[in-house]
């Protein structure tokens, strides 16, 4: 692992500091020279690095998976050297105004009013008080409780100028009839351009010494809001101009630039970044591959004729042809299992492929669970109400377990699975669910497949890919490590760091 000095700190000669990270001791560049907000000192020496941030999200809209933070801008955190801890927003919140491991809070709420906005904004007063940083992006924590009644405005504007930002009188603008009068390219306009029609606003405007980065006009208004602003201890961007969102998923791009305005709110230019990478700075090649499809039909041009299954496309035409591409496959062990799905021919490609030596052999679990938490407290009469659906998924040659009651088929689609009419927990269901099977199971039958000469030497999660504690303790005590989950991507498809 190598150290990454950011941009700021690469454009002027750096100032040597030592800083303990826990155990590990690092030297840093501390840069003390400004960059569009006032930057921490050096930690003196033997010290805690404070790098976590405090993000306040409401479970009422959701895990934390998600979540607008952990979704767009945890990434753009790391980058900078910092981790982050998920708190609910409505329940008691962590004293951390003595923690020195806590350099900020963070926010991100959609549509979430507080049970106690007098609370939390005293909460938040102490924590600044403690020297901590806060980041409100999004709606404003505190401006009106679950009933919709206003915060008083004097407590309200006297924590998040703070900030560098206080809130009007009104309490929205029309953003369609609005103009944008100051925009500040190195933190707006980042992936995309704030253009009209604007989104509504709740009218705000910088405090005394903060500085803006997107102003705007509304007609009849007397002067213009400012709706991004850092401020000494922070920032604040207003919903709807952090992140553009078009009628596709896919369209979402950055207003914001994350990036820099993370940067500036959190002061970050003291942080040791660490890196991914090897010490000489070389790039780590990172490539697997899970085994969904396995025994699909091809239908690519002359392999479609042939009725070649997926997996031996895939062998021949990007992997063997590849041997300087190391990569790890990992099957589905039901594919390959006689009892399940499995077939001799599926298994005889699977052992040539994994006598490639590019090829590492990894597990994609045994029945391909798509909702684990499901199978938490599993309730094996529960899973009997989907046996028709998968008879129903495999057209008819599903090898289920006890006998399946028609009756049963309306039950499939009732109220709790009325969201998606083809829910079923997992791809599988040949017997009831048993993770001994899903875990050891799969690595030992998929070892058993290659005669012994490989061994499985990691477990890539399926589904949703939030595997529950057991789970995750039944991989450790086999001794191999889990990966799996986020399905990130940056192409021409889906251009936005968003992603």
């Amino acid at each position: 692992m190598s150290l990454r000095r950011p941009a700021a700190e690469r454009a002027s000669p750096p100032r040597a500091t030592f800083v303990r990270v826990g155990h590990v001791l690092l030297l840093t560049a501390a840069v003390l020279a400004g960059a569009g907000s006032a930057l921490a000192a050096p930690a003196p020496f033997g010290s805690e690095v404070p790098r976590t941030i405090i993000v306040l999200y409401d479970p009422r809209k959701g895990d934390v998976v998600a979540t607008e933070v952990h979704r767009h801008a945890e990434m753009p955190l790391n980058h900078l050297g910092l981790v982050l801890e998920y708190h609910d927003v409505n329940q008691l919140l962590p004293d951390i105004s003595g923690r020195a491991d806590v350099r900020g809070i963070l926010t991100w709420l959609v549509d979430s009013p507080l049970h106690d906005p007098r609370a939390f904004l005293a909460w938040l007063e102490r924590a600044l008080d403690a020297g901590k940083r806060f980041v409100s992006l999004g709606d404003v924590p505190g401006i009106v409780d679950t009933f919709g009644r206003w915060t008083d405005r004097t407590l309200l504007n006297r924590v998040f100028e703070r900030i560098g930002v206080r809130f009007g009188v009104e309490h929205d603008a029309l953003g369609a009839a609005a103009e944008v009068v100051y925009r500040d390219p190195a933190v707006i306009d980042f992936e995309r351009r704030v253009s009209a029609p604007l989104p509504f606003f709740v009218p705000s405007y910088r405090a005394s010494g903060a500085t803006p980065h997107l102003s705007i006009r509304s007609p009849h208004a007397e002067a213009p809001a400012d709706i991004a602003v850092l401020g000494r201890a922070g920032g604040y961007v207003a919903r709807d101009y952090v992140l553009f969102r078009g009628a596709e998923v896919k369209h979402r791009k950055w207003l914001l630039n994350p990036f820099e305005f993370f940067r500036r709110a959190y002061a970050t230019d003291d942080l040791p970044k660490p890196d991914t990478t090897t010490l000489s700075g070389r790039r780590i090649y990172y490539s697997h591959i899970d085994g969904d499809g396995w025994r699909n039909i091809s239908l690519v041009d002359d392999y479609a004729r042939a009725r070649v299954m997926s997996a031996e496309v895939v062998l021949e035409e990007a992997i063997r042809p590849y041997p300087g591409l190391p990569v790890t496959v990992a099957p589905i062990s039901a594919d390959l299992d006689l009892r399940w799905y499995g077939s001799r021919e599926a298994r005889r490609i699977a052992r040539d492929l994994l006598d490639l030596p590019q090829v590492e052999l990894g597990s994609h679990t045994h029945s391909h669970p798509f909702s684990w938490g499901y199978f938490e407290n599993y309730d094996l009469a529960d899973e009997r109400r989907f046996l028709a659906r998968y008879k129903k998924m495999h057209g008819g040659e599903h090898r289920g377990w006890g006998r399946v009651d028609t009756a049963l088929d309306a039950s499939v689609v009732d109220a709790e699975v009325a969201y998606h009419a083809e829910f079923v927990p997992r791809a599988y269901a040949v017997s009831p669910f048993d993770l001994d099977l899903e875990i050891a199971g799969s690595v030992r039958l998929l070892e058993g497949v290659t005669g012994g000469r490989r061994r499985v030497r990691i477990m890539q999660w399926s589904g949703d890919t939030l595997p529950f504690e057991a789970a995750l303790a039944a991989t450790a005590q086999l001794g191999i490590p889990n990966i799996n989950g986020g399905d990130s991507r940056f192409d021409t498809e889906f251009p936005s760091y968003a992603f």
